[in-house]
């Protein structure tokens, strides 16, 4: 099973103080983690994550370590992909076709559905509301 990853799944997980983090810690403890699943996020979700973390952080060089290790130590799980040119094209033209007045989207979130789809994974881990009816979402 192939599964990809939103930045607000990587920020729970790496924040004791955010909404998610115990539902995110839960998930990697859970049999569901590990059972013969692939794991992917983009290098767009990964630079999120990171300005995320800074802003909520306040500068905190300290917090930015907990995503070093989930990212590029022990702990990382996930396999990152680094978009070229061309797929930074395609991906603008995901957001435009997934984008309404009511539902807009960010470039980052329209990474993971262009993604998602050539990969050909139906499931992301999320907290995202706007990924329903795209992907099946683990939260």
């Amino acid at each position: 099973m192939r599964t990809i990853i939103d930045t607000g799944f990587f920020y729970a997980l790496s924040d004791i103080k955010d909404q998610h983090h115990q539902k995110a810690l839960n998930f990697i403890k859970s049999p569901d983690f590990s059972v013969d699943r692939s794991f992917f996020t983009t290098s767009l979700v990964i630079n999120e994550t990171y300005t995320l973390k800074m802003y909520r952080s306040k500068g905190n060089i300290a917090q930015l370590k907990l995503l070093d290790e989930l990212f590029w130590g022990k702990g990382k799980f996930a396999r990152i992909i680094f978009p070229s040119f061309e797929e930074f094209k395609k991906i603008a033209e995901v957001m435009q076709t997934y984008s309404s007045p009511s539902k807009m989207l960010s470039f980052v979130d329209a990474s993971l559905i262009f993604f998602g789809k050539q990969l050909e994974i139906d499931e992301i881990l999320s907290f995202d509301h706007h990924f329903d009816g795209i992907f099946r979402r683990i939260q």
